[in-house]
């Protein structure tokens, strides 16, 4: 009888961390676990398969987001690396679009600090299920319990349970229903591993748990509900379908104690990954998103995205007049491949028209605000804007970074948050262009707004061409040291359903009777025009528009004179808005012991 063939489920593992919480140590240790890799390399040694650039090897940190993949039976999961640093959050924001599950690194040594709540909130608002890891254990000197209490009381969460005792092996036997079937693997394979899982954790310094000592632990499984309670009190067992809805619905946190530079409590931490983790399910239509965009060493622009739907194969357009023409893995070595599935993260060249966002057509991408600390760029014995072309690349690979190029002004400036972005861009400048970049002091740039709601009306009335309408400019709500803060009567139309949604700045009345073409060309349009504003030349944010009165008829109109009517009214309606200024301030957390808080409330001061 033929052997039914089973198919891969695709699953996208990320690593979520604080720079030096052993991220690196970790991909090392999962890889090695898996059998991906026979030694593993280390960060400060330059042979770690996943930091292979040469700046993030010199500096001992992530910068670049990057993925590698292994396999066990039928799961094949992308271990996708983000960067730490916080000032390359925007690079692991645009990771976290195409993460099913997350891995959030702690140091037990240093415990829950802001930057792992706030990763921890990130990945609650994107709907990401997490797995907690507690790294450097074997530096760690007090007790695990009494770290997990703090874990839990840190993160507000009793869903936060301790697995790192026991491997799925160990327990399998309480997790399955009676016509449960393994998918995973045979009894077997199951039998065996169970078998050599004592003779593993002699091999890692721990003792093999006996399945009677771990009645707390199913008992605290079975209280995340009265369904789970209800199962385990009758039957003495529990679902793993259980165990993984409560993942999905972020009820459960499986936490884990390792020391992933020693191998420690990997075994236990890779068992239960494989026996927890679903693939999602995915449309039948081709669908996906581009997350990343850099170049390779020869010049061609590579894009890395996750196939949400669908398949991609060799020569198949994947966005309007644009097919992929190579398709690639990225692994211990990049692998070509024929075609990519649902739920793989993959490469391929891309043209310079493409931009990040979702394909075929991006109709989720949002605008990328204006900073307010501008850094003029100057390239050494060269005129910066000579090489326009370069730079317009850069500003499509790092969005985050600001980049304006202004003709007029003959000037380039950026958004740079840190020294590290600084270095990072001057270090890609002297590859690709073999030039110096150097730096002005930042200025402060104030922000402006709408005081008012104002009208203006646009018109292009010539033989051939007429179309009218009229504009509404309404104040959204400003963010005042973290709270909102009602503007004008625009906001409360908001409220009752007046303004557009999120994802579009525009309201439109009697939107079928435009073609869709022209909205969708304008949002987009809109999207990437950074709008002055009439006082100081600062970004102008924080409003939508309404357009309604529309006096047009097919074949006596196009585009460009809708585009032109739009962009009539929107001046007029500036001009009589008024404006409120807004000004950038800086908002931090100090965490120290008492005796430390005068000396830096004196510092504060200064």
């Amino acid at each position: 009888m033929a052997e039914t063939e089973v198919r891969m489920e695709n699953i996208v593992l990320g690593l979520l961390a604080h720079v030096d919480r052993g991220k690196t140590s970790l991909s090392e240790a999962l890889l090695y676990e898996s059998g991906r890799i026979l030694e593993k390399g280390r960060v400060d040694h330059g042979d770690s398969v996943l930091d292979k650039d040469s700046l993030e090897r010199k500096k001992g940190i992530t910068i670049y987001a990057k993925s590698v993949y292994f396999t066990k039976e039928n799961k094949r999961f992308f271990l996708l690396d983000t960067p730490g640093h916080q000032e390359f959050s925007s690079e692991m924001e645009r990771c976290l679009a195409v993460m099913d599950y997350g891995i959030l690194l702690i140091d037990g040594n240093d415990g829950i600090q802001k930057r792992e709540l706030h990763l921890f909130e990130r990945a609650r608002e994107k709907g990401i299920p997490l797995f907690l890891v507690v790294n450097k254990m074997d530096l760690f000197q007090g007790g695990r319990e009494a770290l997990l209490r703090e874990i839990q009381e840190a993160f507000s969460c009793e869903g936060i349970i301790n697995f790192s005792p026991y491997t799925f092996s160990d327990l399998a036997r309480f997790l399955q229903e009676e016509d449960f079937t393994r998918t995973v693997a045979s009894k077997e394979n199951a039998a065996l591993e169970q078998k050599e899982a004592p003779e593993k954790k002699e091999a890692i310094g721990q003792k093999a748990v006996p399945l009677e000592d771990c009645q707390d632990f199913l008992e605290n499984l079975a209280l995340l509900s009265e369904e789970g309670t209800g199962e385990y009190l009758e039957n003495g067992r529990l679902p793993l379908s259980f165990l993984q809805e409560n993942i999905q619905e972020r009820k459960l946190f499986p936490l884990f104690f390792t020391s992933a530079l020693k191998q420690e409590g990997i075994t236990e931490l890779f068992s239960w990954i494989f026996a927890l983790c679903q693939m999602p399910a995915y449309s039948e239509e081709l669908q996906g998103i581009l997350y990343k965009i850099s170049k390779s060493p020869e010049g061609r622009r590579i894009g890395r995205a996750k196939l949400l739907g669908g398949s991609l194969s060799l020569r198949q357009e994947w966005r309007p007049s644009e097919k992929a023409l190579e398709l690639h893995l990225e692994g211990v070595e990049e692998e070509a491949v024929e075609s990519v599935e649902p739920g793989m993260l993959f490469t391929m060249p891309i043209s310079e028209n493409a931009g990040l966002g979702y394909f075929p057509v991006d109709e989720h991408s949002e605008k990328e605000k204006e900073g307010y600390f501008p850094t003029l760029l100057s390239l050494e014995g060269e005129e910066i804007l000579s090489y326009r072309k370069d730079l317009e690349e850069l500003q499509k690979e790092f969005p985050e970074w600001g980049i304006s190029i202004s003709l007029a002004e003959k000037q380039v400036t950026a958004q740079l948050s840190g020294n590290l972005q600084k270095e990072l861009l001057t270090d890609l400048i002297a590859k690709r262009l073999g030039k110096k970049l150097h730096f002005s002091k930042p200025k402060l740039r104030y922000g402006e707004s709408p005081r008012r709601e104002a009208y203006g009306r646009g018109a292009v009335l010539e033989p051939g061409h007429r179309i009218s309408l009229l504009l509404r400019l309404i104040p959204k709500e400003v963010e005042f040291f973290g709270e909102q803060q009602e503007v004008g009567k625009g906001e409360r139309d908001c409220e009752n359903g007046r303004n557009p949604e999120k994802k579009s700045i525009f309201s439109i009345e009697k939107r079928g009777e435009l073609p869709e073409e022209w909205i969708s060309r304008l949002e987009t349009e809109w999207a990437e025009e950074h709008f002055p504003g009439p006082l100081l030349s600062g970004p102008y944010e924080n409003y939508a528009l309404e357009i309604s009165n529309l006096s047009f008829s097919r074949g006596s109109a196009y585009y460009v004179d809708f585009q032109e009517a739009v962009y009539q009214a929107f001046r007029m309606a500036q001009a009589t808005a008024g404006v409120r200024l807004l000004m950038p301030y800086f908002s931090y957390e100090i965490s120290a012991s008492q005796e430390k808080l005068g000396k830096i409330l004196q510092e504060i001061e200064r």
